[in-house]
């Protein structure tokens, strides 16, 4: 058998995500104050600590299993707790409710050793069970939960003891253990129901969800019974709904709050002048991306998709959705703070040749379609509005239809034509891929219906990638992979942006995220 030891370690300082595998920079001149008079968690008679953090959604799936949206995930970041976790410095996997994991020569078997001080908020101790559950839980095909397509590869879970779990596997996944890191593999105890869990979540994390106030606000308290409570320096965390990014800015600089998750490239200059305000820049974090229905005709002929990425001007697209903080990609999903990112040629306007396309696809004057989009994700409306407009000098007409950000996923993906959707990246190489462009994956027909796409090349490099246990040899053929998606895929992706989040100037420890939501450990805020 093959070991791969990775011995307990304390919780990190650092913020979830990847912040220090790109570095963060301060793109304003302040800087954070280090606190001289924060209350811990339990630390007597001091006035507790309220941390105020804002963002344009309330989340609205509690259901780790489900969750789809970044105010979601940042809800799972603080009350749930996964077997693996994220190193800030490289990505690797590190332990989390898993202290240690080996895997068998074959690569089917994973084994799991659990720690034995974990407490969900309920008051029960957890278990091998628990995580048996969880994992199975997530696979069920009767019971289908939102990412199961991450987990296709995984069999069964088995209970050896009360800290032992085995993982089998129908094919060896060698990034299996950074998908157990995502939020919505997050451990639940043994029995709970989606129900239970959607009003009453219970969890192993540092936060008790205490109040929920639909549309408005989600308050969190520390958990006494977490078991390093030297790390919880918040008594009380503030998720708080503030739909306007200008409302956002004002009440950051007012002091009413102490965070933005996700500034708004048209709020940064404001931000900037500020002198109470800290920015700070994670890049490679998300991508805007026009996602193409190849079950409507004429997207399921590869000229008119062609066409559709030849109408683009990209750095136009960047500047008006981000006002320049994006970078100009070449329908590349796997983000540039991805170890496996692999830099391709940017493809240039070219409407004469757009038209040639069309006109071979039997469309000489063009066609008409709805996109769909929303105001809900900063940029990204205005960013569908200057595509429909490039896209007419090619005779397509473009009808621009504002949806919410739910609706582009419950009624939008796989229903309708083109979506413009705003999308975080995957730390891995075959979360970025395989669900969307794997013949069978999840989100390219899943093997019940037919697939917006399939390449058997692109098949051949996804299965080998995914069971290459060797760094270097499986960057390669992730890279020639992505090379086949930005030529022949059907999603567009003009550019990727940073994720920018502001604090107050008085906040110290927090170090920001390209993951687009936060561990909030070691963050202090000056009295």
């Amino acid at each position: 058998m093959h070991t791969t030891p990775w011995m307990t370690a304390s919780r990190r300082a650092a913020a979830f995500g990847i912040a220090g595998l790109v570095a963060a920079g301060t793109l304003s001149g302040c800087t954070s104050s280090e606190s001289d008079a924060t209350s811990a968690s339990g630390s007597g008679d001091a006035e507790p600590t309220v941390f105020e953090m804002a963002w344009s959604g309330h989340p609205t799936e509690l259901d780790p299993a489900n969750m789809n949206l970044l105010e979601e995930y940042q809800f799972g970041q603080l009350v749930y707790e996964t077997l693996t976790d994220f190193s800030d410095d490289d990505l690797a996997p590190e332990p989390e409710l898993a202290s240690e994991w080996s895997v068998s020569d074959d690569g089917l078997v994973w084994t799991f050793t659990i720690i034995d001080d974990a407490v969900f908020h309920s008051g029960k101790a957890l278990t091998a069970d628990d995580v048996v559950y969880s994992i199975m839980r997530l696979i069920d095909p009767d019971v289908p939960t939102a990412h199961a397509a991450y987990y296709t590869a995984i069999e069964e879970a088995v209970a050896i003891d009360d800290t032992t779990v085995e993982l089998h596997l129908s094919e060896p996944m060698a990034d299996l253990a950074s998908a157990l890191a995502q939020p919505y593999a997050a451990i639940v105890p043994e029995g709970s129901t989606a129900e239970e869990l959607a009003t009453t979540p219970d969890g192993t994390g540092p936060y008790v969800m205490d109040e929920n106030v639909e549309g408005s606000m989600i308050v969190y308290k520390a958990f006494e019974d977490y078991r390093d409570q030297d790390s919880i320096t918040l008594d009380e965390i503030h998720q708080v709904t503030i739909a306007q990014a200008e409302t956002q800015s004002t009440s950051l600089i007012a002091g009413d709050i102490d965070l933005i998750s996700q500034v708004s490239a048209q709020q940064l200059s404001t931000l900037e002048a500020a002198d109470n305000v800290a920015l700070i820049e994670n890049p490679g974090a998300s991508f805007h991306t026009i996602y193409l229905n190849t079950s409507f005709e004429p997207l399921d002929d590869e000229r008119v998709r062609e066409a559709l990425r030849l109408v683009m001007d990209r750095e136009a697209l960047a500047a008006i959705a981000t006002g320049g903080l994006a970078t100009a990609t070449a329908d590349n999903v796997v983000l540039s703070a991805n170890p496996y990112h692999a830099d391709i040629e940017v493809p240039e306007q070219n409407i004469e040749k757009a038209k040639e396309l069309l006109a071979e696809a039997g469309y000489p004057d063009g066609f008409e379609m709805d996109i769909w989009t929303t105001t809900e994700r900063f940029g990204l409306s205005e960013m569908t509005v200057a595509y429909a407009e490039m896209a007419a000098q090619a005779g397509i007409t473009l009808n621009v239809v504002t949806k919410t950000n739910s609706d582009l996923g419950t009624e939008g993906y796989r229903q309708q034509p083109m979506v413009a959707f705003y999308f975080t990246g995957f730390p891995d190489g075959d979360g970025s891929i395989s669900p969307f462009y794997e013949s069978d994956g999840a989100y390219n027909g899943g093997g019940s219906e037919s697939p917006y796409f399939s390449d058997d090349e692109l098949d051949e490099l996804i299965t080998e990638a995914r069971s290459t246990t060797d760094t270097e040899a499986r960057a390669e053929l992730y890279a020639d992979a992505q090379e086949i998606i930005a030529e022949r895929g059907y999603a567009l992706v003009p550019y990727e942006m940073p994720l920018v989040t502001a604090t107050g100037s008085d906040v110290s420890g927090f170090s920001g995220s390209a993951m687009g939501y936060y561990e909030l450990f070691n963050v202090t805020v000056e009295s």
